[in-house]
């Protein structure tokens, strides 16, 4: 069980590293009183809902990087999530990875997600993450044409990962530190997770005097 444990969070460390190779990408807040609570893959049915209802609980602001094919499907909640004071950000159009698809091909997905969200909630959004955190370094000036922050992360404690236990899924939320941005998952394979994750995240933020703030509110670095 000790080494399960090490194993996932030494993998959390390293998957949290990674975007940081990315020069040009936002990967932390410039505000070190304060972390940044990202949630990928939505709006779900089921698992929207039970989230927004413990971040209001948990008085968490987050940013929602939504998918654009999600969006219409469920233009209620991308409508909510804005109206509960959250971010609306955009995750891709159909969540591929388009790491070695052509500039088109990848224009017309960012523009396209960008358009849903907004055409769904009324507002645009202003910062993009590309599907898995992975885009050609020759196509990341689309999202600054497309008036867009493109923002990554420093610390991902892998919540759809589903052979990872609780205890350890618990061990590498205590790691958030100031300055984070932190991405958790709204997708099937944290279904009847999520809300337990940001109560426990909000206690860390109590006993670490940090603030929970959406992108637009915390600067870059």
């Amino acid at each position: 069980m000790r080494l399960a444990g090490f194993y996932h969070a030494a993998l959390s460390r390293s998957l949290s590293r990674l975007p940081a190779l990315l020069p040009g990408a936002q990967h932390r807040l410039a505000d070190t009183s304060a972390v940044a609570v990202t949630i990928d893959d939505g709006p779900t049915a089921k698992g929207t809902p039970p989230l927004l209802e413990a971040l209001t609980q948990s008085g968490i602001a987050a940013t929602f990087f939504f998918t654009g094919i999600e969006a219409e499907r469920h233009p209620k909640l991308v409508r909510d999530v804005v109206a509960q004071g959250h971010e609306a950000a955009s995750h891709g159009y159909t969540h591929d990875d388009l790491f070695f698809a052509s500039r088109e091909t990848v224009h017309r997905d960012m523009l396209r997600s960008l358009d849903a969200i907004e055409q769904c909630c009324g507002v645009r959004p202003r910062c993009y993450r590309p599907p898995y955190g992975r885009i050609n370094p020759f196509h990341m000036d689309i999202a600054t044409r497309l008036d867009c922050t493109l923002v990554l992360w420093s610390r991902m404690p892998r919540d759809f990962d589903t052979r990872q236990k609780g205890a350890a899924l618990l061990e590498n939320l205590r790691s958030v530190r100031g300055g984070d941005i932190l991405v958790l998952h709204d997708n099937a394979s944290t279904l009847g997770r999520l809300p337990a994750l940001v109560h426990a995240l909000a206690r860390r933020l109590r006993e670490t005097n940090l603030r929970a703030v959406r992108l637009s509110d915390g600067g870059d670095r």
